[in-house]
């Protein structure tokens, strides 16, 4: 497993670098923030395209329905924004948990505490270990958009509970700007790429002109799981750290505490 590393202490350790950032685009100022912070230059790339449901009403009958169940499980942020335009969170009283710490943060903005995993464990099976979801035994419902985090509600059908999940956003190809891509066609080693999501990463490396596909490829992936490592290497990048979660900072302290990660990008 990989360790935690301290972002305080990596700040200002990426001077130079330029750094990728795939989050969608409501993401990426906070995201270009963090990677300042680090020393870096950020290079926004939005690697998703996030709408609302397309039949409102369906999305709203599906979310009340979801809301009303013992437990709710919200898989995204996004979950949360998208789920806050449909019905009013802030008067929910249940048991509340998110697959990490940015949605558990989005539902604090709504004065909801909500149950996460630990900082090495922000995802589908993390949540899913929770003792005080693993030992409910009443409906639960799933916030979430179409083809996310589907383990989750299996999972919680194979222990007998009853599902209802509301899909109120839906991810879609990115739809960029002129100037981002030739921004990273125009960047130079070192750089580095932040994955956290197969289905942005998938979309990018589909959607980008030949050459700005090389020049991604040519970064360092950083990724935020083990599954994220091996379909990162199966795509093609020469060099791929693994962070301990999917945050920003734990992210870029990888990169900036791994001395191979500036040796290998001078090298692409």
């Amino acid at each position: 497993m990989t360790e935690a590393v301290d972002s305080g202490a990596a700040a200002g350790r990426l001077h130079g670098w330029a750094v990728v950032c795939l989050r969608p685009r409501a993401d990426q100022r906070a995201a270009a923030a963090a990677v300042r912070a680090f020393g870096a230059r950020p290079l926004a790339l939005p690697g998703l395209r996030l709408e609302r449901a397309p039949e409102p009403q369906a999305a709203r009958a599906a979310l009340a329905a979801a809301l009303d169940c013992d437990d709710a499980v919200f898989t995204s942020p996004a979950a949360v924004r998208f789920a806050a335009r449909v019905l009013p969170l802030s008067d929910m009283r249940k048991r509340m948990f998110a697959v990490g710490s940015g949605t558990a943060a989005a539902l604090r903005a709504h004065g909801l505490d909500a149950k996460q995993p630990p900082p090495d464990a922000m995802h589908g099976d993390g949540v899913l270990a929770l003792p005080e979801l693993a030992a409910g035994t009443g409906p639960v419902g799933i916030v979430t958009a179409p083809g996310g985090r589907d383990a989750i509600p299996a999972t919680l059908r194979a222990r007998g509970r009853a599902v209802r999940v509301a899909e109120v956003y839906r991810r879609l190809p990115p739809r960029w700007r002129r100037a981002e891509v030739a921004a990273l066609v125009g960047s130079t080693p070192p750089r580095a790429v932040l994955v956290t999501s197969a289905q942005a990463l998938r979309y990018v490396l589909d959607a980008l002109p030949t050459p700005a596909r090389a020049t991604l490829l040519a970064s360092v992936a950083v990724v935020s799981s083990d599954r994220l490592r091996a379909i990162a290497s199966d795509a093609g990048f020469a060099h791929v750290l693994r962070a301990p979660s999917p945050t920003i900072d734990a992210l870029l302290a990888a990169l900036a505490a791994d001395p191979r990660a500036a040796s290998t990008a001078e090298r692409a």
